[in-house]
Order: structure tokens, then sequence, then C-alpha cells
């Protein structure tokens, strides 16, 4: 191997490029707990309980969504687009040529974050993942305590100043700190200078075909979270909403049967069942539910029923859900539970696979496209709203022709 002589060689003369910079510090409180990971996975860091980096890609992944409607209106073609995200947020090119982010982001915090406390105002729904494997119970120290609070500050050429903006303002209203975002961990309120930073409106989202729910607003953070989180907890699995009331034997209380299809839809496909669970749901076989978000597991814990099974993209290993619930800081002190729904292009082109696990093997049971009539569930309005016309359905009780209309719809009562 040829070694260099640095002493023969004529490095080229660096000339920094010389830009206006913009800095802005901004001061930020949790409302939520938060989830996060540390030196072991799933706890977390008490010596640093936020890191910059991981504020930065969400900031990144908020001006990437942001900045799509920029690349449909102005044509511009993945290469491109992606090049203008590498020259703010830094990346790799396709030519290994690498660039470094061009926005700064730090943090200060004056106080140590403090471990949560068991805490039954906390919806279960949202924290399940904290659920300890030995004895099922929820492990409240894996969160950090809502109430935390620390500056963030943001550097950057002032040409990016609006666009960073905008980008902070989405963070704030819908992102968070840690990880489970989607389901209102970790949300922030968020106060620039004394004022608090503008909330994103309902007629904003929807000039970026998202659609927007603020409800009443509370005095409690945790008591908005949990009103939203509820509401898709009922919806999916409340009694008389997603389920029916089930019976008592002895002194076991067994749920109630679905109104949703899936389960039906496994007995189906899989031939098992046992007689008092005979699938008899008329929207089988279906997995609207597939659009709030993938993987869905399910597992009928009784003997002669089918094995546990997991409903999953073709290709992929999840798809994340397009519907944020959270507490959404409204005004200084305030928060209201909100609902927000990205678009649902992606669901035009998904395929699914339902596939079981044995311990040597996966075998799967179907694979369903989303065909013109939609194999999952079906892409034309019409014949969505006769499939979702079946006894009970919540979509028909709620005027959806398909799980997330519904929901939105459901969302919106009380």
């Amino acid at each position: 191997m040829r070694i260099r002589n640095l002493e023969k060689e004529n490095p080229k003369e660096f000339t920094p490029i010389k830009c206006e910079m913009w800095e802005e510090t901004f001061y930020v409180k949790t409302i939520t707990p938060i989830y996060a990971g540390g030196v072991k996975a799933g706890y977390p860091d008490i010596e640093m309980p936020i890191r910059a980096t991981s504020i930065r890609g969400q900031l990144r992944y908020w001006w990437r969504f942001l900045n799509c409607k920029q690349q449909i209106e102005n044509s511009l073609n993945r290469e491109e687009f992606f090049s203008q995200e590498r020259a703010i947020w830094g990346g790799m090119s396709e030519d290994d040529q690498d660039y470094s982010s061009k926005v700064r982001v730090s943090i200060i915090a004056k106080k140590k974050c403090t471990l949560a406390s068991e805490n039954k105002n906390y919806p279960a729904y949202a924290i399940f993942p904290i659920r300890d494997s030995d004895n099922n119970l929820l492990d409240y120290k894996r969160l950090i305590k809502e109430g935390y609070k620390f500056e963030l500050i943001v550097k950057a050429p002032r040409e990016f100043q609006k666009s960073i903006l905008q980008t902070i303002r989405w963070w704030a209203s819908f992102g968070g700190i840690g990880a489970r975002t989607r389901r209102g961990l970790g949300s922030v309120e968020v106060l620039d200078g004394s004022k608090k930073l503008l909330k994103v409106e309902e007629k904003e989202a929807e000039e970026f075909n998202c659609k927007l729910i603020i409800k009443r607003a509370e005095n409690d953070g945790i008591a908005s979270w949990r009103s939203a989180i509820f509401k898709l907890a009922d919806f999916r699995q409340g009694k008389n909403i997603g389920r029916n009331e089930g019976s008592d034997r002895g002194n076991l209380r067994k749920l109630g049967r679905s109104y949703w299809p899936e389960p039906d839809s496994i007995r189906e496909l899989t031939g098992e069942w046992i007689e008092r669970h005979k699938p008899e749901h008329a929207a089988a076989v279906s997995f609207p539910r597939a659009a709030f978000g993938l993987p869905i597991i399910f597992e009928i814990r009784e003997r002669g029923e089918p094995p546990k099974t997991e409903l999953k993209p073709v290709g992929f290993d999840r798809m994340a859900s397009p519907l944020f619930l959270k507490a959404m800081s409204t005004d200084i002190g305030k928060t209201s539970p909100v609902l927000m729904c990205l678009p649902l292009d992606h669901l035009e082109t998904l395929d699914l696979e339902l596939k079981y696990k044995t311990d040597r093997e996966q075998h799967v049971i179907g694979v369903f496209e989303r065909g013109s009539e939609g194999d999952w569930w079906p892409k034309d309005p019409q014949n969505a709203r006769n499939k979702a016309s079946y006894l009970n359905s919540p979509m028909q009780k709620n005027d959806g022709h398909d799980a997330i209309s519904a929901f939105i719809n459901y969302f919106k009562k009380g």
C-alpha cells in the first residue's frame, strides 16, 4: 500500500463558505411522559435523557413531510428532492459524497429528569411496551415523568429560517420526544421566548392533505392524552363499540366477540375454531384495521383456535400508523385532545400478508393485494360502504366506509 507523503502534497486551500446565520432558543416542557432509551434498551438514560441528534432527526422527518408538497408542485424528481434535503440536513449522496448538516441542534437542561412512578391516569393502551415480560405489570420506571424542562437551541443559515420554523411548529404540535409519539408519549409545549409557539390549525393541516381535529381545551395534559387514546381503544375493542359485552363463565370474565372481521377472517383462512366461535362475520375475509398501522398481532388464547398470527405489509416489517393521538398544547398551561391523520395515499397500493411462526419457520397463511375491488378492503368508496354495512359494524355506526373515516367521525363525538 502506498503511504502518502504529506510534505510533497499541495493541499487545496480551504475557504469556509460565509453566510448569515440564524439562531433561536426555544423553551420546552414535556406535557406527557417520555418513553426513551439509553444504554439499556427501553430504559431512560438519567444523565442524558434527551439527545439533540434525536430531536434533529424528528425535525428532519417533519421537514421532509412538509416539503413533499413542494416536490409535487415543482415536479422535482426523487433525486432532486433528496438533494435539497441533504443540502440542509446532511447525509450521503449516491456518489458517496458526504454532506454535513447545516442545522445545529443543542440542548441545555438545568435539572435532572425524574422517573415516573405508578400513575393510574396514564392510558395503559398507549404504554403497553413498558410491561415487564416476567409478571406482565407496567414498569413505570421506564418512563420519564412529564414536566421535564430544557432549552432547545437551533442554529442554521438564515435562508433556511422560515422552513425550519415551520418544521419546529409541526414537531411541537404533533411530534415529541422519544418513542411512541404517535400515541401521545413525549408531547411537548414549546415557548419562543415568553410567547407560545404558534400552533398548527385545522386549515393549515388541510393544505397538506391532513385531517386535524382539536377538541375543547383542558388544564391537564394527562387528561387530554387519556381522552384521545381512549377514543381509539374503545373504537377498536370497547364494549358495544368494537365488541359485544361477553359473558361470565364461573369466576372468569370472557371478552365478547369482536365486531371487526379480522378474528373470523383468520378462522376462515386457517380452518381452525371451536364450535361456539364458528365464523359468522359477514365481512370475512377482510382486514380493515390494517389501515391503523402494522404489524398487528392476533392471539386467540383458547385451545382449538388459530395460532398466534401476524398481519404485516408485504416486503416490510412495519407500516407506521397515519394517526397521531395526543395532547397538544393550545395555549400556555392548556392542552387539547388531538387527532391528526396523515394523507392515506400509501394505502392505495398496500399489500398484506398473514403469517404465523413455529419453532423452526414462518408459514404464510395468505397474501392480500389492494386491487381495484380490494382484497383486504375495497378501494372504491361505494363498494367499501357496502362491505362496512354488516350488523353492528363500528364503521357503519360512525358513518364511515373504512376504519379511518369511521374513527375520525367517532373521535369528533362527545
